[in-house]
């Protein structure tokens, strides 16, 4: 039974072995350890609740909103949330490169920067505020003086959270003029010139809702929106801006955005050019502290026509998600399935169509695109709609529900026809070319 006990121990000295390594794993490196004793305050960035700056008389003062931060002075707004994480994150791994006291006193306070002082810089963490007085560069060290209020030494750190103190106040502001992302919106509403233009989301597509209830072009929404909610802030102006100056006592463009869940998203006012600087308008938005300054180019955007952001494909169905097509014109009725991975007619019988034939036909169709948008359905037998000179049906894959139906009717100019999609009323014109695939001998 010696055995036995000879794997025991093996499996013991195992066990051993790996809590050891486990632990040691754990244990900081030597680098890091002396690092560690270097550092002025045991505190981490993330858990900074809030930071003022004071610097020439100017006080900032930034609280934790989670996820982001908020300045509360000198202006009530949003902060910017990748600086201020920044800065609370070096203010905790402040590291001393000397330390100056008794034995090695620093220099008078003047000298020093501290009579007065370059920044007197407060942050509290949990555990009760904590005051930091920053000083000038030390010569020939690439190093500051600091000292922590409570403390009877002086410091010398790097020089680096020198240069973030001394941003200017419109540097901490959030830039990002609304706090929303194209995926966040639910609606949105434009306000122009030329008309009111909205958008809702159905499901993940988004639809038109203003000046006509469409299909949208989803890309095209999308990059409406992804403009809009892009939009940066070029510069921070007063509230108290003259509004005949700026334009924002009657705004000409006007955009509110809806969130998911039905809450609002925020508005942009968008008032006149910025004399002396064209490339520039003024915004405002509700909510939000002070006159912004803006890229002009926005307007381009803005004022795009309602119909270029109508839809102008007309089947959904790609070639891959088809599981049927029916296929009717001039009397000729064509009717495919497709049958595990293999397409088969039953429409005329006896046709058997050679491979690739009917992928080609979903091709086309699904990537049949309106040229023009003629108007509202009505009249359909003038346009040769109703009865429809040919008639196209896609039925989708895993989806019996899914069918989509596209009508043809007489020609409407050279290579063009009129057409219209069942389910949206809207006649179109369409290239006459896929008509071509409408007999069998196409698929012989």
């Amino acid at each position: 039974m010696k055995w036995i006990s000879t794997l025991l121990l093996l499996a013991l000295a195992l066990l051993l072995g790996a809590i050891v390594l486990f632990y040691e794993r754990k244990q900081p490196s030597s680098e890091e350890a002396g690092s560690r004793a270097k550092r002025l305050f045991d505190l981490e960035g993330a858990d900074v609740r809030w930071i003022s700056v004071d610097r020439d008389g100017t006080l900032a003062r930034f609280e934790r909103v989670k996820p982001s931060w908020k300045m509360i002075a000198p202006v009530a707004d949003r902060a910017d949330a990748y600086l201020l994480d920044s800065l609370a994150n070096k203010l905790c791994a402040l590291e001393s490169k000397r330390v100056l006291d008794a034995s090695s006193p620093p220099p008078p306070d003047t000298e020093a920067g501290f009579a007065p002082p370059r920044a007197l810089v407060r942050m509290e963490a949990g555990s009760g505020p904590i005051a930091i007085v920053v000083g000038r560069d030390a010569p020939a060290t690439g190093a500051l003086y600091l000292r922590v209020t409570g403390r009877k030494e002086t410091y010398l750190v790097d020089r680096y959270i020198g240069q973030d103190l001394e941003r200017p106040i419109q540097d901490w502001r959030d830039r990002i003029l609304l706090d929303a992302t194209p995926l966040d919106l639910e609606g949105a509403r434009l306000t122009r010139p030329s008309g009111t233009l909205r958008f809702r989301r159905q499901g993940e597509d988004w639809r038109l809702a203003e000046p006509v209830d469409d299909e949208a072009d989803g890309s095209k929404v999308q990059g409406l929106l992804a403009a809009i909610t892009g939009l940066r802030v070029e510069a921070f102006l007063p509230s108290s801006e003259p509004p005949e100056r700026t334009g924002l006592d009657g705004p000409m463009h006007r955009v509110s955005l809806d969130r998911r869940g039905g809450s609002q998203a925020g508005e942009i006012l968008f008032g006149k050019p910025v004399e002396g600087n064209p490339s520039r308008l003024f915004a405002r938005v509700p909510g939000r502290e002070g006159i912004f300054e803006i890229p002009a180019s926005i307007l381009q955007e803005l004022d795009s026509p309602a119909d270029s952001f109508r839809s102008r494909r007309l089947f959904r169905l790609g070639e891959f998600d088809a599981r049927g097509l029916d296929l009717e014109s001039g009397g000729e009725k064509l009717s495919f399935s497709r049958v595990e991975g293999k397409w088969e007619a039953s429409k005329p019988a006896g046709l058997k169509p050679r491979p690739g034939s009917i992928e080609q036909t979903l091709t086309a169709l699904s990537g049949l695109e309106a040229e023009t948008i003629e108007g509202p359905a009505a009249g359909l037998p003038g346009y040769g709609l109703d009865p429809p000179a040919a008639r196209a049906e896609m039925t989708g894959e895993g989806e019996p529900g899914l069918t989509e139906a596209l009508r043809f009717g007489r020609p409407a100019s050279e290579g063009r026809v009129f057409a219209m999609k069942e389910g949206r009323p809207y006649i179109v014109t369409v290239s006459s070319a896929v008509l071509d695939r409408f007999r069998a001998e196409s698929y012989e």
